[in-house]
């Protein structure tokens, strides 16, 4: 019988081994997220509604590909010049000037996909920066950060939206996308902060600190 031999690892195979570990462990934690996730009626239904809009999103743009009269702010169909009802060549029907319902439809999809997708990816990073400063710091850093949180919690978003946009005129989109992120990160940063409260005294932690590891190693790494 022939045996295996073992070749151990050498200075040129190391990273890629390191490199292979590391992308198995976030393949892992990806699946065992997704197999808990499937699970979940409501999170199934809101996936589907979340592809329907980017479906949406991404089609927004071929109505004016295959027609100018399609365009959503200045396509107008030459032959209408009042509002009429759904037909083969308008299938949401035209609003009184003539402009096509259907492709205004698509190209409000694709705002509102933009600024959700945009404002949720932002207050994320915000929320799960400030959360584990906050866990990791304790103390005055964390009591200063909870009760911005909590001035935040309390403020009306919309409102307060509304308020700008009547001072400064139109608001461009990614102001807009700023604003909204600003306004719902405390309940991302609440979540983090638990999560970091129950990890900030475990022994890998202990032993990150003992050996070296500067705070924002610690915090962004371990």
């Amino acid at each position: 019988m022939s045996e295996k031999i073992f070749s151990p690892p050498t200075p040129e195979n190391t990273p890629c081994l390191a490199a292979d570990r590391h992308r198995s462990h976030w393949v892992e934690r990806f699946l065992d997220g997704w197999s808990v996730y499937r699970k979940n009626t409501i999170g199934r239904i809101g996936l589907t509604l979340l592809g329907l809009f980017a479906l949406m999103a991404a089609a927004s743009f071929i109505p004016q590909w295959v027609d100018p009269i399609y365009h959503p702010m200045t396509g107008v169909d030459p032959l209408i010049s009042h509002s009429t009802g759904p037909s083969l060549r308008h299938w949401l029907g035209t609003d009184y000037i003539g402009r096509d319902i259907f492709s205004q439809l698509l190209a409000g999809a694709r705002v509102a996909f933009m600024v959700g997708i945009s404002s949720a990816l932002v207050s994320i990073l915000f929320g799960t920066t400030i959360g584990m400063v906050a866990g990791y710091a304790g103390r005055r850093t964390d009591l200063i950060l909870m009760r911005l949180a909590d001035m935040i919690m309390v403020m009306p978003t919309l409102l307060v939206v509304l308020i700008l946009s009547a001072l400064f005129g139109q608001l461009n989109i990614w102001v807009i996308v700023l604003m909204i992120a600003l306004f719902r990160w405390p309940g991302v940063a609440r979540v983090i902060r638990s999560q970091t409260l129950s990890l900030r005294h475990r022994p890998f932690i202990e032993a990150a600190r003992v050996s070296g590891a500067s705070h924002m190693r610690i915090i962004f790494r371990h």
